[in-house]
């Protein structure tokens, strides 16, 4: 199939097959963020030498298709065997579900018989990698089904090596675990089972500082009290709810598999479909490539010892949400388990609870509403085991600390969690930060064109680049004017610039149906104490708007900023460093600092309300030699 990069491309469409891969998805799967020259151009070139290796004519081809701008692969799924797995998967699911546990082994040997080494090895690319890490999954759980229905069938002394193996090779998983201790205790070397129990504990302590599921705890207490015994050989027969459990596979199988409860007691869970949560993103969401690319490159990482765990910050209206929304859609494939979505409300006056969310969480993933533990801990252990070896993804929104954040975690390296918030949130286990700034000014023009229409745009540039200068490229304020000249057909562009640059009203400007910006920042700001607030008002009072761009503001030293708060340097460089901790201040360079146009609009607004400026401390500043 020639280079490792056409082998991508054709991994893209085989794994899709019958369907439709754009030419934008197929760059993304060979490339992800490092592309080359003229991209379209090569996947076009890689397809032709597709054709030439397997179509009898590539001038009138039958199999790689092309479709809209991309291409289909024209076979069916029995074709591919990673899709042959996942359907035999589905038989073995039913045959077990119907009493047929011997037919099911069979059917889950055949499907593990169709791995030869690593899927897709050598094939670069975002796709192949997703794709390595979620057929590795889908082998382990196959494996670990087989090896739980050797026990099933009496035949513990058989499983045992192979059991032993996967607890070797896969430490953390706990499902091998309690698999190896049924056996042990099937073959009568219970003390052996417990110290099983007993090692699996310690490593998960001194690793992860966590302790074992509640199901490998409730087989713990049931080999100490002696009531595991091997299970007897099952009579084919249609089971009801007590029967054979289904399949513990991850739902790119479910599609053929039939309904059936998870393990637990019949009262303690529901069956239920994967959850789907996820809020649609912006329909016209523009710009943030380099950001959403390095995003979704985090979260669809191949193998990690822990969840994949992305915080996005930013000041308020920077569009954290839609960017998060935006990807979390794009990734939704490689989390096949579910998406669980919670608005934390981190700087509204009643911040969600942590505990409440996570009772939705728990009855989201199935377990029944009686059957969730009242405290905080026990529900935040229950949402680790519940997703433990799911591939679940949870966007986590306007977080306001880390202890809001906390609990709600998962301890599973096979889930994905994309925070939010305009402070940092230290002292937590990220995996990457991504720290969001205003648009460029051909992105905030984008946005423009995709709400107001882009005919509008070219042909008043300069209005339209002044409106982007005075909403200082912050997207929500981009947006809320681009509505307003939607909604206004009739009026110029530059009616709307020419009241944005008055930087008296602007704020009162940039309002549409209940959406404003001072509602936005004065969230921000009930957070601050005294101290923070006065240096707030004062910075702005010192800061003058740059009459060329009205985007920026002049910036403010540490010397000058001390000065005029009356305050020790040492003092001082922490209460703006505070504010820059908390999005409402940025610092370009040590020692330097500078507010945003609009955040500056906001904050003599409040100073004029809040009792007027420090002119004591502006006049201390004036008294300054020229070089401070």
């Amino acid at each position: 199939m020639g280079s490792p990069q056409r082998q991508a491309v054709l991994a893209a469409l085989a794994l899709r097959p019958g369907r439709a891969v754009s030419l934008a998805q197929l760059v993304d799967a060979v490339w992800g963020q490092e592309l080359p020259a003229g991209p379209a151009a090569t996947i076009r070139t890689y397809a032709w030498q597709l054709r030439k290796s397997f179509e009898g004519d590539p001038s009138a081809p039958g199999v790689l298709l092309s479709a809209g701008d991309g291409y289909r692969l024209a076979v069916s799924a029995s074709a591919v065997d990673a899709l042959r797995a996942e359907s035999l998967a589905g038989q073995a699911a039913r045959a077990r579900t119907a009493g047929r546990p011997e037919e099911a082994r069979g059917l889950l040997a055949d499907a593990l018989d169709l791995w030869h080494g690593q899927p897709l090895s050598g094939v670069p690319g975002p796709f192949a990698h997703g794709q390595r890490a979620r057929l590795e999954e889908l082998r382990l759980a196959l494996l670990e089904e087989r090896l739980e229905l050797d026990l099933l069938l009496g035949e513990a002394p058989s499983a045992l090596p192979g059991l032993v193996e996967l607890t070797v090779t896969h430490p953390l998983r706990e499902r091998p675990h309690a698999l190896l201790m049924r056996a042990l205790c099937g073959t009568g070397r219970r003390p052996e089972a417990l110290t099983v129990f007993a090692a699996y504990r310690a490593r998960l302590a001194e690793e992860l500082g966590v302790d074992p599921g509640a199901q490998l705890t409730q087989l713990h207490l049931g080999i100490l009290r002696g009531d595991l015994a091997p299970a007897p050989r099952p009579e084919p027969a249609e089971r009801g709810p007590a029967g054979p459990r289904p399949l513990n596979l991850p739902a790119t199988a479910r599609r053929w598999l039939v309904p059936a409860q998870r393990p637990g007691p019949p009262s303690a869970r529901r069956p239920v479909r994967p959850p789907a949560q996820l809020p649609a993103p912006p329909a016209d969401f523009t710009g943030r490539e380099d950001a959403a690319s390095r995003l979704s490159a985090l979260l669809t990482g191949g193998e990690r010892p822990a969840p994949a765990i992305v915080l996005v910050n930013g000041m308020a209206g920077i569009g954290k949400t839609a960017l998060a929304l935006r990807v979390a859609h794009r990734v939704r494939a490689a989390y096949p388990d579910g998406q669980l979505y919670a608005d934390l409300a981190g700087l509204s006056r009643t911040p969600a609870d942590p505990a409440a969310t996570l009772a939705a969480f728990l009855t989201a993933l199935g377990v029944a509403p009686g059957a969730v533990p009242p405290g905080l801990d026990d529900r935040s252990r229950l949402l680790r085991s519940e997703l433990d070896g799911r591939r679940v993804l949870l966007v986590l929104d306007d977080v306001r600390d880390a202890a809001q954040l906390r609990p709600l975690l998962p301890g599973s390296a096979s889930c994905g969690v994309v925070v939010t918030s305009r402070t940092g949130l230290g002292g937590l286990p990220l995996t990457g930060r991504i720290a969001l700034d205003v648009f460029r000014p051909e992105e905030s023009l984008a946005l423009l064109g995709a709400v107001a229409g882009p005919a509008r745009i070219p042909a008043e540039h300069e209005d339209a680049l002044a409106v982007a200068e005075a909403c200082g490229h912050l997207p929500l304020a981009v947006r809320i004017a681009a509505e307003r000249i939607a909604a206004r057909p009739n009026r110029t562009i530059g009616d709307l610039a020419g009241r944005l640059a008055d930087e008296g009203r602007r704020l009162r400007e940039l309002r549409l149906d209940g959406l404003t910006l001072e509602a936005a920042f004065q969230a921000g700001y009930r957070q601050l104490s005294a101290d923070q607030a006065r240096a707030l008002r004062v910075l702005a009072a010192m800061t003058s708007p740059d009459a060329s761009d009205l985007s920026l503001v002049s910036d403010v030293s540490l010397v000058a900023a001390a000065t005029v708060l009356d305050m020790a340097r040492d003092t001082a460089e922490d209460l703006l460093e505070s504010l820059v901790d908390a999005a409402l201040l940025r610092s370009p360079r040590a020692g330097r600092y500078r507010l945003h146009s609009l955040v500056r609009c906001f904050a003599l607004h409040r100073a004029a309300e809040d009792g007027g400026t420090d002119t004591d401390g502006l006049g201390r500043l004036l008294c300054l030699p020229v070089a401070g």
